[in-house]
């Protein structure tokens, strides 16, 4: 009984360390900041003009805020190896193309600035 304890708490402890590892430090990151989606969508072969003041805000402590103007979502977020995820009530992937970030949605192109 008192071997089954150790190994469960050996268990245990190997849990909590690969769960910490595996979060990545996102403090220094050059997404950090407001993201803003540009006045144009692209999708299904069309480009349209919108006037929705969506933004993202990424914060050092991997958290992360959606505000669409309707809608406020809290998040947390993570970097890729292309850019940068987020994760709440609404889950988007977003590639770094050089001049800002874009994301697919419902096969509608976002793209967003940085302010």
């Amino acid at each position: 009984m008192k071997r089954i304890t150790v190994i469960l708490s050996t268990l245990v402890a190997l849990c909590f360390m690969l769960s910490a590892c595996s979060s990545k430090d996102v403090s220094n990151s050059k997404y950090l900041g407001t993201w803003k989606l540009d006045d144009t969508i692209s999708g299904y072969g069309e480009t349209a003009e919108i006037s929705e003041d969506w933004t993202i805000t990424l914060n050092a402590d991997g958290t992360a805020v959606s505000d669409s103007g309707e809608d406020v979502s809290n998040c947390t977020w993570q970097e890729t190896s292309k850019g940068f995820k987020i994760k709440g009530d609404i889950k988007l992937s977003f590639t770094d193309d050089g001049d800002g970030v874009v994301a697919k949605f419902l096969g509608v192109e976002l793209r967003f600035h940085k302010q």
